[in-house]
């Protein structure tokens, strides 16, 4: 077999970057050289058949042997080299490419869009199945008639309140969160959900809520019309609670817990039963039964119908 098809094979496996292959390939033409140089017949047999048939010149034989040995041996090892140094690199290449894509539903599900058509759910309850615990759910435009439970820590942002908008329709909590986790929802329109206990808008059963950029409209319950809190943190930024009905608060109820007002608009009054209130460059109007204010900050608010009792 002539010592060029060993180069052609080899220039073909680095020319289409079959490392892997080229690897094993060295290998096997270490092995055929070696057994060249140390004249082992095998190895002399594989890579040079005829010779062994016509025997006229051992001495010649012998350094015809040899060198095509090294040659293999070298081409071998370089091979291998190469191949090696390829396949590793390859693998680096389809590591960092997969890092380096957006967290979807295809990889992690850390990432779930929403919306009509043309993405990953059309129902944000079933995307909040879907999504890991810290994930974010990003949700397009349009109406959504739902109650949504969450019990996981997770993100959820629409197009802006004016565009996205969950609708409870009457059938409970737009938005219930669990005990002890975390969620922020922002750019949302929540209205007509209805609870016959607490928020008919959102129910924080003692979780951690943030709420921004958001609108909480006609939505109806025993206590905490629009918000209800037992316990938790509810933190609400640039947004508007307002035309919401209640026995009690309409607005906002909490039992214990902290509720912090930045930037925000609440017509509908504030129920207190314990807990810390913090309201900042914000108006908050309507039945205001805050059950004394020791537990109380208002910094540069219009705060009016206050029962201090």
């Amino acid at each position: 077999m002539s010592r060029w098809i060993f180069f052609t094979i080899a220039g073909i496996l680095l020319a289409y970057k079959l490392w892997l292959l080229l690897l094993i390939y060295g290998a096997v033409l270490a092995f055929l050289g070696f057994g060249g140089v140390s004249m082992n017949p095998l190895g002399v047999a594989l890579f040079r058949p005829h010779h062994i048939l016509r025997v006229e010149d051992p001495v010649r034989f012998t350094k015809f042997s040899r060198r095509s040995g090294v040659l293999l041996l070298a081409l071998g090892i370089l091979c291998m080299i190469i191949g090696g140094l390829g396949y590793r690199e390859s693998r680096n290449s389809a590591k960092k490419a997969i890092e380096s894509q957006p967290e979807t539903i295809s990889n992690r599900a850390a990432i779930i869009t929403v919306c009509d058509s043309g993405c990953d759910y059309t129902n944000v309850q079933t995307a909040v199945a879907a999504v890991y615990s810290g994930g974010l759910i990003n949700i397009g435009t349009g109406t959504y008639l739902e109650n949504v439970k969450i019990d996981k820590d997770l993100t959820l942002k629409g197009a802006g309140a004016e565009h996205t908008i969950i609708d409870g329709s009457g059938g409970g909590s737009v938005f219930e969160i669990a005990r002890g986790v975390k969620v922020t929802l922002s750019g949302l329109t929540i209205r007509n959900g209805y609870s016959r206990a607490y928020g008919g808008g959102i129910n924080n059963k003692g979780g951690t809520l943030v709420l921004s950029e958001s609108l909480i409209t006609s939505n109806t319950a025993n206590s905490g019309g629009g918000i209800a809190n037992s316990g938790g943190t509810v933190s609400i930024t640039n947004s508007i609670i307002a035309a919401n009905t209640a026995k009690v608060g309409a607005g906002i109820t909490t039992v214990g817990g902290e509720v912090a007002i930045t930037n925000s608009t609440v017509t509908d009054g504030i129920t207190r039963v314990g807990g810390k209130i913090t309201i900042a460059n914000s108006d908050v109007t309507g039945n205001n039964n805050f059950g004394g204010t020791a537990r109380m900050t208002i910094t540069n608010s219009n705060v009016s119908g206050v029962n201090k009792e």
